[in-house]
């Protein structure tokens, strides 16, 4: 989940910034991550620049992502669970 990290610094991602970071695994997480972290509202998609791609946003409190990722200790099923049980209001 470090492709999460990236909204410390920036308040949106695009698509092409994803497979930079992510190399190889870049079309497992857009194919097949992006979609459940968009279903627990960790992740937005945002209108996006032309020749970009998609861009995505933070739809969670960094603070709950931050502390899901922490208490998941890695385990990817675990951060959605522990993600998607937070409140309405802190998503």
């Amino acid at each position: 989940m470090r492709v999460l990290r990236v909204f410390i610094r920036s308040t949106w991602v695009t698509e092409n910034v994803i497979k930079v970071r992510l190399g190889k695994d870049a079309g497992h997480f857009l194919g097949d991550m992006v979609p459940e972290l968009m279903d627990a509202n960790v992740l937005r998609e945002t209108p996006s620049l032309a020749g970009h791609g998609r861009r995505f946003k933070l739809g969670a409190q960094m603070v709950k992502v931050e502390e899901a990722l922490k208490k998941s200790a890695g385990r990817y099923k675990d951060f959605l669970v522990l993600i998607r049980a937070a409140a309405p209001s802190d998503v």
